[in-house]
Formats: structure tokens, C-alpha cells, sequence
């Protein structure tokens, strides 16, 4: 494999997919990710569009599906590179529109997060929403925000916990704004998966 690459064009957009995937998986040649995901972005999640309706969802897993690419170890072969994303775009498809069409219990527990929901204003923190608008959750919360990626449990935690801005978050942790609002973002998603699960458990 390293003879294979030490002929490859010097300009990433000239190499073949094998060869991008094998400096990814054995070098961890950064280019050579940024090249694929330029190559098939668009792709897979014109892919999700045919699957899941929401464009929230949709970018999601397409940033899910180059996730998993990107974790993928050099002992892994895949024999086309397209396949793979095909297949597993649509494997986190499937998973996702299961979890949406098993939620209707839960009608409406995924907008107490959204800022602009009901009275639930910026300043007002989510314990004390939830605590008066979702009281059968609030023993489930610190059970879900343990569940989350590290830095959307930070960023959720003082956001809305310790109901400090944007700005206080992303100096507090060093996160630039748009990374803050990210985390924010896919964690309010996961967090609402999240208790859907543990009072599904419980019922």
C-alpha cells in the first residue's frame, strides 16, 4: 500500500479513491480527507434528502456519515468508497427515521428546547422550564446530559443551566460563536432523543 502511494499524482484532486483513503487510514493525511469529503459531500447528503425530510436531519447525518470516515481504522477495508458512504448514509437514515416515526409519546418535548418555543426566553433556564413545563422529565435530565459528547454537555450546561450567552460560553470553553451554536444545536437533538429513550425505558 505505501509503494501504491508513493506513485500518486502530487495534487490531491488527481488521486484516485483508493489512494485518498489509504493516506486517510494510514497517514491521516488531512488533504486527503478534505478531498474526499469534497468529492462526496454533496452526494450523500443528496442521498438523505431522499429519505428524511427535515434539513436539520439531513445535514446531520451527512456530517455523521464523514464522522464515521473519519474514525475509521486502518485495519478497516473497504473495497469502494462510494458503497461504503452509500451504505452507511443510509443505515443512519434508517435509525433516524425510526427514532422520529417512534416518538409521537413525546409530541412536542423536542421544541422546550428551542429558544423561541412557547415562554421559554433566552434568559430563562432549562431546569426551571422543564421543572415547570415537563415536571416527568426532570429526574431524567442529569441521566441524558451524561450521555452527551463532551462539549455539546458543556456548551448545553452553561447555556442553559447556568444561563450564561453565547459569547460567556464560547470564552468560558474557547469555542469560537458558530462552534458554541453547533453544539447547542445537535445537542438539544441528541438530549431530546435522549429522555424519549429513558421514559420510553421507564414506561
Amino acid at each position: 500500500m505505501k509503494l501504491f502511494l508513493r506513485f500518486a499524482p502530487r495534487r490531491r484532486s488527481d488521486w484516485t479513491d483508493e489512494q485518498l483513503l489509504a493516506a486517510w487510514q494510514e497517514q491521516r493525511d488531512e488533504a486527503c480527507f478534505n478531498e474526499i469529503y469534497q468529492r462526496y459531500h454533496h452526494l450523500v447528503y443528496k442521498l438523505c434528502c431522499t429519505h428524511l425530510q427535515q434539513v436539520a436531519d439531513r445535514q446531520d447525518i451527512t456530517l455523521e456519515v464523514f464522522a464515521a470516515l473519519m474514525e475509521l481504522p486502518a485495519s478497516k477495508s473497504i473495497d469502494s468508497l462510494p458503497r461504503w458512504l452509500n451504505r452507511t448514509a443510509r443505515n443512519l437514515c434508517v435509525s433516524r427515521y425510526r427514532i422520529e416515526a417512534a416518538g409521537p409519546f413525546l409530541n412536542g418535548e423536542e421544541t422546550f428546547f428551542e429558544k423561541n418555543a412557547g415562554e421559554f426566553v433566552e434568559n430563562e433556564g432549562l431546569l426551571r422550564h422543564i421543572s415547570r413545563e415537563h415536571p416527568h422529565l426532570t429526574d431524567l435530565l442529569p441521566q441524558a446530559l451524561e450521555q452527551l459528547e463532551t462539549k455539546q454537555r458543556q456548551c448545553i450546561e452553561l447555556f442553559y443551566l447556568e444561563e450564561m450567552t453565547y459569547k460567556q460560553v464560547s470564552e468560558t470553553l474557547g469555542y469560537d460563536l458558530k462552534a458554541v451554536k453547533s453544539y447547542l444545536q445537535n445537542g438539544r437533538r441528541k438530549l431530546s432523543v435522549l429522555l424519549r429513550e429513558l421514559l420510553s425505558e421507564r414506561s
